[in-house]
């Protein structure tokens, strides 16, 4: 009923999907049946189609795979002002290849969607000096800017986010919110909507990586989809969560159950923020840095086992020149090697329909972890304790030596990292392990290291390599160690 059509009923409906699991893998094939449905119906080899339609109609599926015979259509049961409408009739003398038609879907979304990267930038210190205007882009006297930002940012920021906007005479609203993991949840994004008033201007989140997660997603509900602008403030969000385009929330105890694939419009990039981080965060950051550097770069590596202690040091605020190094500055040099190596991953399969995903390396098992002893551990201590085990799978199955480990878990351990956790049992382990097939069409897709700055993604891993790799992890690195 119309009376009924609210978030309280989508969330019943969410609860009972979480209840039967339906997985990704499923969500694929609907995708598919959608295409042939919305494209072509149900058993039809006729079709009448508006004559300005047929182009975007026909882009759904490759020439070679069909014939078409056209003929316009001259007369129709509805007058019109304007007289008849022109339209093309459409008739298949075969069908093309279902797969075909799916692969062309995807990839004519993706053109659509393939510029979005383009506009993030990195900005300088300052950011909110008048001499700058990347979030109001050409404003004009009364424009609307309507701004998200965390509680605590606020308090560091907010005197000058006010000053920013009024310098321009711009009519804003900010809203503080409490991002936190805790509060990462469907409450928040009703917040953030209704003080949505229009979708033709985008929100700006300013934030770390869980106020960016849910503006993007309250972003990609409120009519549909409306632009936002990601500002992030933290080491972790500002090489990870600002990159991309997933959104999400937690749900029914679940890290990032409920999500959209919508990108933004802009990220603005500006190391000073991270000035004032904890040094606690700082190191939490580091840690999705060092998964880009095991996966696909053993120089980044290797910077950060030279470098990390001082970029902790000095929470990668530029220092001038870098002695015998042969670059300028380390701060700027490692998070633009990660982020680079990050898109490198994310640009080509943007909406995860290729599910074997390096950068997945540490995201098994920390899920589960991070939600089971939520607040104890920050989402890079989580992803860098998955990693520490996946080091010892990694040895097990011959693709890293001994040398190999004790060198990345040293790094580990100057980065100021946990790698052990008793809450880390085997049980959440294989339940972990579980969950990860079920929602990755049947299969393990485990990126393991096969080197310094190389890996592969692994299928057939079996339960006596992970015990085996479990029991040595747990006698190497636990309690005492």
């Amino acid at each position: 009923m119309e009376e009924n059509k609210n978030m309280m009923l989508v969330t019943k409906i969410l609860e009972e999907v979480h209840r039967h699991g339906l997985s990704k893998d499923l969500a694929v094939k609907n995708l598919q049946s959608c295409v042939i449905k919305c494209c072509y119906g149900a058993n039809r080899r006729e079709h009448y189609l508006p004559k300005a339609k047929l182009n975007k109609w026909l882009d759904f599926a490759p020439d070679s795979r069909f014939e078409i015979e056209r003929a316009h259509r001259s007369t129709t049961p509805f007058p019109s002002e304007h007289g008849p409408p022109r339209r093309v009739l459409v008739r298949f003398l075969r069908y093309p290849d279902k797969e075909a038609v799916l692969q062309a879907a995807m990839k004519k979304r993706d053109e659509n969607e393939k510029n979005f990267l383009q506009p993030t930038v990195e900005g300088r210190a300052g950011r909110w000096d008048k001499s700058m205007n990347p979030l109001l882009d050409v404003v004009l006297p009364g424009q609307w800017r309507f701004v998200v930002i965390d509680e605590t940012v606020n308090y560091l920021y907010g005197a000058q986010v006010v000053q920013y906007f009024e310098s321009w005479k711009a009519v804003y609203k900010i809203l503080p919110l409490p991002t936190t993991e805790e509060n990462k949840n469907m409450t928040l994004i009703t917040k953030i909507l209704e003080e949505v008033h229009r979708r033709s201007e985008p929100i700006i989140a300013i934030g770390g990586g869980v106020c960016l997660d849910i503006v993007g997603l309250a972003a990609s509900l409120y009519r549909r989809r409306t632009p936002y602008i990601r500002v992030p403030t933290t080491l972790l969000s500002y090489i990870d969560a600002s990159i991309g385009a997933k959104t999400g929330v937690n749900f029914c105890s679940c890290k990032n159950k409920l999500g959209s694939y919508t990108p933004p419009t802009a990220t603005f990039l500006d190391r000073s923020f991270i000035r004032n981080l904890p040094r606690r965060h700082v190191s939490n950051g580091m840690a999705e840095m060092l998964k880009m550097a095991l996966m696909k770069h053993k120089g980044l590596f290797e910077l950060l086992e030279r470098e990390g202690w001082n970029l902790l040091d000095s929470t990668f605020q530029s220092s001038g020149v870098t002695e015998g190094r042969g670059y300028t500055d380390a701060a700027t040099l490692a998070t633009k090697v990660a982020i680079v190596t990050m898109l490198e991953e994310l640009a080509p399969n943007l909406w995860e329909d290729d599910l074997d995903r390096l950068v997945d390396f540490g995201h098994l098992i920390s899920p589960e972890l991070e939600m089971t002893v939520l607040p104890e551990l920050l989402h890079g201590e989580a992803v860098n304790i998955d990693m520490a085990f996946m080091l010892y799978v990694a040895r097990e199955r011959g693709f890293l030596t001994e040398d190999d480990v004790q060198r990345i878990i040293s790094c580990m351990k100057r980065l100021e990292l946990p790698v052990w956790h008793q809450q880390c049992s085997l049980d959440l382990v294989q339940k972990s392990l579980s969950e990860r097939l079920k929602h990755s069409g049947g299969k393990m897709r485990m990126p393991l290291p096969t080197g310094l700055g190389k890996a592969e993604i692994f299928n057939d891993v079996d339960s006596a390599t992970l015990c085996q790799a479990f029991k040595k992890w747990c006698e190497e690195l636990g309690t005492g160690h």
